[in-house]
């Protein structure tokens, strides 16, 4: 089996320093699942560094392509945090998509930031699972299911337990598209799980056992298919 996990920046941070206790269990999960033979490719986002580098960079004027890269940069480095706990991974985050495939070819282990500007790190963990042709892309953050609206706008809104990819993308059309502000997930994200038919399944990242609790056919959270 083949998996992408997608873990949320902002959950990897308690206030302004890294949750430890958190990514301790991460890493603990990961050995479980590749003690399962799982292949894994495992992207993490930026979160509170990148969003304050961002916010920096914007105070300064910088265009968006270079608020794109400082987002990346962090991205990179809780990507490499993760790297430093395991001997048998790739050994540092792509920084292409050619030295991705390539890595994707001999290990089973890859941890990825960031790419390229004009991407969030959803897209990035779509294209690494359109890539690797995984079985599904589990999306780990401080989201535990999807709304049909913003539910901390809307008391009315509903949970929903599975969705198809058109319901999936008609909702988050509605958000903002910037550096940074890649609410939930982005249209280019899931315009590339769409058409690879890609299981997405969002569950929340506070609780990294989720996972196994889905492979194990426990129904956690919200299913996106085709």
């Amino acid at each position: 089996m083949k998996i992408v996990l997608k873990i949320g920046g902002s959950i990897l941070y308690s206030g302004d320093k890294i949750n430890r206790p958190l990514v301790m269990e991460y890493v603990e999960m990961i050995n479980k699942l590749q003690e399962r033979g799982v292949s894994l490719a495992v992207v993490v986002g930026g979160g509170r560094a990148a969003r304050d580098f961002i916010g920096a960079a914007d105070y300064l004027n910088v265009n968006k392509s270079l608020q794109d890269w400082l987002g990346i940069e962090a991205a990179r480095q809780n990507a490499r945090l993760f790297c430093t706990a395991f001997s048998h991974a790739y050994p540092t985050p792509p920084t292409s998509y050619e030295e991705l495939m390539a890595a994707l070819m001999k290990f089973n282990l890859v941890f990825v930031g960031g790419l390229q500007p004009g991407q969030s790190t959803n897209a990035v963990a779509a294209v690494v699972a359109e890539t690797m042709r995984a079985d599904y892309i589990f999306n780990l953050t401080d989201v535990d299911y999807v709304y049909d609206k913003d539910p901390d706008q809307f008391s009315d809104a509903k949970r929903l337990e599975e969705i198809s990819y058109s319901e999936f993308y008609e909702i988050i059309s509605q958000n903002e598209q910037n550096p940074g502000t890649y609410a939930l997930f982005d249209v280019v994200a899931a315009q590339v799980i769409g058409r690879s038919n890609i299981k997405l399944h969002f569950v929340s990242g506070r609780k990294p056992e989720n996972t196994l609790a889905v492979l194990d056919g426990k129904k956690v959270g919200t299913v996106v298919y085709g």
